[in-house]
């Protein structure tokens, strides 16, 4: 299943950068359940956020092993984060 479009406002989980959007959600793959963190472009006719290819699908049981690879990624480039 392809990740869906949204308006901005359905999506309740979203990081906005101009006209980008990071959003996590949660999405059905080949039956199964992914958390996932994609990247969305707002598009020129009609504002709807959709998809694109640049983001990851998280197995729900590997949640917090992801959270805590990301706080380890985050202290670790605290100088070059924002």
């Amino acid at each position: 299943m392809a990740a869906p479009t949204f308006k901005k406002s359905d999506l309740p989980f979203h990081v906005v950068k101009g006209r980008d959007i990071v959003a996590i959600s949660l999405s059905d793959y080949r039956g199964r359940t992914r958390i996932d963190v994609r990247q969305y472009y707002q598009t020129e006719e009609d504002g709807v956020f959709s998809p694109t290819r640049q983001g990851v699908q998280i197995d729900p049981e590997k949640w917090g092993e992801f959270k805590r690879a990301m706080a380890a990624f985050e202290k670790a480039n605290k100088s070059t984060l924002k």
